[in-house]
């Protein structure tokens, strides 16, 4: 039954209101696509982050989904360069 599922959100400022722009695509997610809760949950964080990484800039979501594949880029040529770099299983 649908009214049995429950899903997470994003709140934001002094009076914690949800943030449509996330909250839409998560709903839909877990209502609309039947995705399990944990992988809503994973999805909000992720999104919660991006939110905030794009605000800190003064980005709009568009360009800050434009921008974000260099930014990954820099912070794992960033991590590797600090030694910082997990081994995956299989490397020596």
């Amino acid at each position: 039954m649908i009214r049995d599922l429950a899903y997470w959100t994003v709140l934001a400022g002094p009076a914690l209101a949800v943030v449509g722009d996330i909250d839409d695509p998560l709903r839909h997610l877990r209502l609309g696509r039947a995705r399990e809760e944990s992988t809503i949950k994973t999805c909000a964080g992720h999104l919660k982050r991006f939110r905030l990484w794009s605000d800190e800039r003064g980005l709009s979501r568009s360009e800050a989904a434009f921008r974000l594949p260099a930014v990954q880029r820099l912070m794992v040529e960033n991590t590797r360069l600090l030694g910082n770099e997990q081994p995956r299983s299989g490397d020596s």
